[in-house]
């Protein structure tokens, strides 16, 4: 059975999670999220996401500000975001949420945004060659 994010559909392609919204995505949502993300990361060691927003609404602020406060489990730089079908309105939403994610919570955020599934791929695929680059040479100066 595939995960869930309330009434958001969740699927898994290798190790690339899509996240479709659908509505609004609320504050157990965004909790959720965390704790899925954090499963992700917790397995696999990086964590690669395509949210697909084309039929979502609204991100209320206690969800926004749950995300911005929210740890990170380990290496923060080992993420990869991409969005589609975003709108005008939700992309600059967005956009400030990861601007307080790295000024508030202090850690990266690696996003793009997409105007197709492949695109959204292909974007993941230059994230995870970067996230392996990164997870050696984090490996080699462990071995020192």
């Amino acid at each position: 059975m595939e995960p869930r994010i309330g009434s958001h559909e969740v699927t898994r392609k290798g190790d690339v999670f899509i996240v479709r919204l659908r509505g609004a995505f609320s504050l157990s949502d965004a909790q959720d999220y965390v704790q899925l993300r954090n499963a992700i990361q917790a397995e696999l060691r990086y964590v690669l996401l395509i949210f697909d927003t084309t039929h979502a609404t609204t991100l209320p602020p206690e969800a926004r500000r749950f995300i911005v406060n929210a740890k990170v489990q380990g290496d923060p730089h080992l993420h990869g975001i991409a969005f589609l079908g975003v709108r005008p309105f939700v992309r600059a939403m967005i956009q400030l949420l990861f601007s307080a994610v790295t000024l508030i919570g202090q850690r990266p955020v690696y996003t793009y945004f997409a105007s197709t599934e492949d695109d959204a791929h292909h974007y993941l695929h230059e994230q995870r060659q970067r996230i392996v680059r990164r997870i050696h040479a984090t490996n080699e100066s462990e071995a020192k």
